[in-house]
């Protein structure tokens, strides 16, 4: 049995990433780039993928540790890629900037260093995965995979851009979920069970089945991620609410399309109309859509799993638990 930690896997990329900032002199041409780096990979988190890749494969009945370490360390680095693109795409930041070394200030904004690296940090990942299969004789699948699932998450950042463009089909739940499939569900869940099943040799048969559980997942994952953005909404009245600009518009384009019956679509143009957009919004009722939506995805997991062998897969309360924590 594994007893691999989240404290293990977070020294690992700081291993794989200190190794490359050294062996390019990152931290000679660019310390901010390379405080930019360590920075990310240092801050708090649930490392979900790690956990979800390292408990389906000991499920599965895979003993290699330092195999299973190496892979999973570059499966997060993959999602911190992720997050510093959509991070870069929302004009948001998740750490506080790199402290500036010699009294002096970063030669451009923090947001041009986090897009640089998140392009060193896939590079890096696939780099690593791919001196894995070669070193502990594992399934090129796992290459393949990756690089499919990589381009399935960028193109849907560019779909999330695009979700309420005017031009766009319909803001429907099921393009919603689709959208949610894109740009969360293949590499926070599909990719993690795909890869422990291979790890494992698991039977091609089960890899269908854990990619209709992880994509449910998935969406349950980000509609539950949405409630948290809607709660200062419920919490606030009027002048105390949060900014529009701070609003995942897309859900609230969707609960008004389906729930209302309102194409709103041409209402998200500017901060203006969002603002008086959302002004005729009921938080409850929205929050209440949201919270249907997360159970519905649950059961579509719950059925999934239902349907592998139970004993070469993590356990579902593992899986829910990831939902609900």
């Amino acid at each position: 049995m594994t007893t691999i930690t989240l404290h293990e896997i977070e020294n690992e990329m700081l291993t794989i990433v200190d190794q490359e900032i050294a062996n390019h002199s990152i931290d000679d041409h660019s310390p901010t780039l390379a405080d930019t780096l360590r920075s990310y990979i240092t801050r708090p988190g649930r490392r979900l993928r790690p956990q979800l890749l390292i408990e389906t494969a000991r499920a599965c009945g895979y003993t290699n540790e330092p195999a299973l370490l190496r892979v999973a360390a570059a499966t997060e680095l993959l999602h911190i890629f992720a997050l510093l693109h959509d991070d870069r795409l929302d004009g948001a930041s998740r750490v506080a900037p790199p402290e500036t070394r010699n009294d002096q200030a970063p030669a451009a904004p923090p947001q041009h260093y986090e897009l640089l690296a998140g392009d060193i940090l896939h590079t890096t990942a696939h780099s690593v995965l791919v001196d894995a299969v070669h070193n502990f004789d594992i399934a090129r699948e796992i290459l393949a995979t990756v690089r499919r699932v990589s381009i399935t998450t960028i193109a849907g950042q560019a779909m999330d851009i695009e979700f309420l463009h005017e031009a766009s089909p319909p803001p429907t739940c099921e393009r919603l979920k689709t959208l949610y499939d894109r740009k969360t569900g293949f590499y926070s869940f599909v990719a993690p069970l795909t890869i422990a099943l291979l790890l494992a040799g698991a039977p091609s048969s089960q890899q269908s089945k854990a990619q209709q559980a992880g994509l449910a997942l998935g969406r349950a994952f980000q509609f539950r991620d949405d409630l948290v953005d809607i709660r200062p909404f419920l919490e606030g009245d009027g002048a105390h609410r949060p900014h529009a600009a701070y609003w995942e518009f897309n859900l609230a384009g969707t609960y008004m399309y389906e729930a209302r019956g309102i194409d709103t679509r041409s209402q998200w143009s500017t901060g203006a109309a969002r603002s008086r957009l959302l002004s005729t919004i009921s938080f409850r009722e929205l929050a209440q859509f949201t919270e249907e939506q997360v159970e519905q995805e649950l059961e579509e997991s719950r059925a999934a799993v239902a349907a592998l062998n139970p004993d070469s897969f993590c356990h579902l309360d593992f899986l829910v638990g990831i939902i609900n924590a």
